[in-house]
């Protein structure tokens, strides 16, 4: 049986795996061109202070899309927005604040994610 459309896609970015056609359940890692974060995106600041990073390897993978909490304008929410967009500035990563729009649709959007 052949490979499905996911195993093709994963087969053409792997970094670690099977030296042979992928199947499904096999244990894999990519190396994804883009990936998104959210309103999480300043827990994963917090984790990259922890460990000490200093700067991201390549600022052009992460793109970070405000989408999940936009509707919370409490001065909390609006301080980690503003916080996650000086991080962006800080680092050079792609940044849409709240309202820009669902950030999966951004990825397509703005030809983050392309077929294949």
């Amino acid at each position: 049986m052949g490979q499905t459309v996911v195993e093709k896609i994963a087969q053409a970015h792997l970094a670690e795996g099977p030296d042979r056609p992928l199947r499904t359940g096999d244990v894999v890692s990519l190396r994804p061109r883009h990936l998104m974060t959210h309103d999480n995106t300043a827990a994963v600041m917090k984790k990259f202070a922890a460990i000490g990073a200093e700067g991201i390897h390549d600022p052009r993978q992460p793109v970070f899309t405000l989408d999940h909490d936009i509707q919370n304008t409490s001065e909390g929410n609006l301080g980690k927005y503003r916080e996650i967009e000086a991080f962006a500035q800080r680092h050079g990563v792609d940044f849409y604040p709240a309202g820009t729009g669902i950030g999966h649709q951004i990825m397509v959007a703005h030809g983050y994610v392309v077929p294949g």
